[in-house]
């Protein structure tokens, strides 16, 4: 019996490379913005969670235009800029969700996932050291909560 979800593609990103051009998709956050599914001025993806159906069917818009990886949608989906919507304790959810939505879609082609992760105000070039630590471990605990899905 045939599986109703192709298996995932055995074609990696190098030998797609060997091939020429690998596209991939992006500008969902300005995309969904534009639908009406993310708020201006935050940009938190809580389109994930709330309308799942939206994000699918912008990934199958960029699937059918040609695109060769899904990008999971976790811009701006860490604790920090979750917590300024009051949504801090929703980042596991959203970010297993936005990969888990990222690779049903791409098994509905012939397509590979990406993570996303965003630029952080928690940087501090006069603090290199200390900010640095609290960078990568807002982008660890965001990726290692989206990865385990």
């Amino acid at each position: 019996m045939r599986s109703a979800v192709p298996v995932r593609t055995a074609r990696g990103i190098l030998d797609r490379l060997q091939g020429g051009v690998v596209l991939g998709a992006e500008g969902y956050v300005f995309e969904l913005e534009r639908r009406g599914y993310i708020k201006a001025g935050p940009y938190v993806p809580e389109v994930v969670l709330d309308s799942p159906d939206a994000l699918r069917e912008l990934h199958r818009e960029f699937l059918r235009a040609g695109a060769d990886v899904m990008v999971a949608l976790t811009y701006y989906a860490h604790r920090g800029k979750l917590k300024d919507v009051g949504r801090e304790n929703d980042l596991e959810a959203m970010n297993r969700q936005a990969v888990r939505i990222a690779n049903e879609v791409a098994r509905e082609g012939d397509a590979l996932v990406a993570g996303d992760i965003c630029n952080t105000w928690a940087y501090d070039p006069k603090n290199k050291e200390a900010s640095s630590k609290v960078v990568r471990a807002m982008y660890e605990e965001q990726w290692t909560r989206a990865s385990t899905s």
